[in-house]
């Protein structure tokens, strides 16, 4: 009978930037997209963040695929059920390398980390806060659940005081208000610290409340 087995291979991530990075910057997001995204175009949703201090990253999924057929768009997804370990262990480890490629272009204690997970990437964020070398001064996750296959309390660790943000439409297509209230409740039962805030809207990134989140962190 076949038995699987693994070797490492190096692989190149992609990523995109807005924004300047250097000794300059006070500001930065790592913002990890959905299933199906491309980084270019999801980097969009955050331009109004990026500017001479602030510098914005997006990574890309290391999985590629046509979104129909054999050709025409392409998306790009964080990981899938099909050999899911190996996928989470060689993401975290593309994130990490990602991080070191940051810090090494700024002055780390004069900046502020934010990492923002959409979708499919709030379990990407969240397990690389738990399993990788990320220390993040605030963590976004938008239409997005925490995985309950993470440490919690490594997760709590990592936050420190400061509040998870969850960001949630109310008329997002993936997410019932009865979910929301489950997911509150759930999160309360295991002591984790957060902030809700809610929009009028879908399963998307919502430029004002991004603003309005940018500008907390900003003051805080």
């Amino acid at each position: 009978m076949a038995r699987s087995a693994h070797i490492e291979v190096t692989k190149t991530g992609r990523y995109f930037i807005e924004g300047h990075l250097g000794k300059d910057t006070s500001e930065i997001w790592i913002v990890c997209h959905g299933y199906g995204y491309l980084a270019e175009f999801f980097i969009k949703y955050f331009t109004t963040l990026a500017s001479d201090t602030c510098c914005v990253l997006a990574p890309e999924g290391l999985n590629k695929f046509y979104k129909e057929g054999m050709g025409g768009e392409v998306g790009a997804s964080w990981m899938t059920s099909s050999d899911r370990l190996i996928e989470v262990h060689d993401y975290v480890n593309y994130l990490d390398r990602l991080l070191d490629v940051v810090v090494a272009e700024v002055n780390r204690d004069a900046v502020t980390l934010n990492v923002l997970g959409f979708s499919q990437g709030t379990a990407t964020v969240c397990r690389w806060l738990t399993k990788g070398k990320v220390k993040p001064d605030n963590v976004v996750l938008w239409a997005g659940e925490i995985p309950e296959d993470i440490d919690i309390q490594k997760f709590n660790k990592e936050l420190g005081v400061e509040p998870v943000h969850l960001v949630i439409g109310d008329n997002d297509e993936f997410i019932s208000e009865a979910m929301v209230e489950d997911y509150s409740s759930y999160l309360r039962s295991k002591e984790i610290n957060f902030d809700l805030h809610r929009y009028k809207g879908g399963h998307k990134i919502h430029e004002a409340v991004l603003l309005e989140i940018a500008e907390r962190f900003r003051q805080s």
